[in-house]
């Protein structure tokens, strides 16, 4: 897509380095990280990029990173087993949910639509697990843990381009991850250490 409709945009939020919630001019965020204290906060997000794109708006950071949110999707807080969903291009290859963030959006809220959009699942918003820059993709990820308590028979990318989910142990998704999505891999780094007998394959 050319990079047409991309406009400057004054944006007087900040987002939080930690949860990547908005934040007031104070500095201090609702996850209770001060990002005074920390020396995170850079002051409103002025000049922000905006790109419309068919059927959707990209956001930029004054880094020029497009702003993504994710959820690493489990099944409980014992955190041993993720939900992996097929890319919407390659069918065989498994990646970790997760889209843009609209421009007026909160980027815990975005980080719910998309799995509710891409995975079909509804739960409780955890810890932030960290914000992820994508060199090659030129993209900044805010990346949540979603303990899944709802699972939909039917979701909307299933209707409409096929979309595919199924549940697997933290090592065998790093397996497939690793392949064709290695930055993916870092986000379940951070998930609570899990034992090293439910290394095998768990079936959805």
């Amino acid at each position: 897509m050319e990079d047409e409709g991309l406009v400057d945009r004054v944006d007087e939020r900040t987002d939080c380095l930690r949860c990547g919630d908005c934040v007031p001019v104070d500095g201090r965020t609702d996850c209770g990280y001060d990002l005074l204290r920390h020396g995170d906060y850079r002051g409103p997000l002025r000049n922000s990029m905006v790109k419309e794109k068919l059927n959707s708006t990209r956001t930029y950071d004054l880094d020029g990173f497009r702003r993504r949110a994710a959820c690493v999707c489990v099944r409980d807080d014992r955190e041993q087993e993720v939900l992996l969903v097929s890319g919407n291009r390659k069918p065989g290859v498994w990646i970790v949910p997760g889209g843009g963030i609209e421009p007026t959006e909160e980027t815990s809220m975005a980080a719910i639509r998309e799995v509710l959009e891409e995975a079909g699942v509804k739960g409780k918003l955890d810890r932030c697990l960290g914000i992820f820059d994508s060199l090659d993709g030129k993209t900044r990820t805010c990346v949540f843990v979603l303990i899944v308590n709802e699972v939909l028979e039917d979701w909307d990318e299933a209707k409409t381009m096929g979309r595919q989910r199924k549940w697997f142990t933290v090592a065998e998704a790093k397996k497939h991850l690793g392949i064709h999505r290695p930055a993916h891999c870092s986000y379940l780094d951070r998930l609570r250490p899990s034992d090293a007998s439910s290394s095998s394959f768990v079936s959805s």
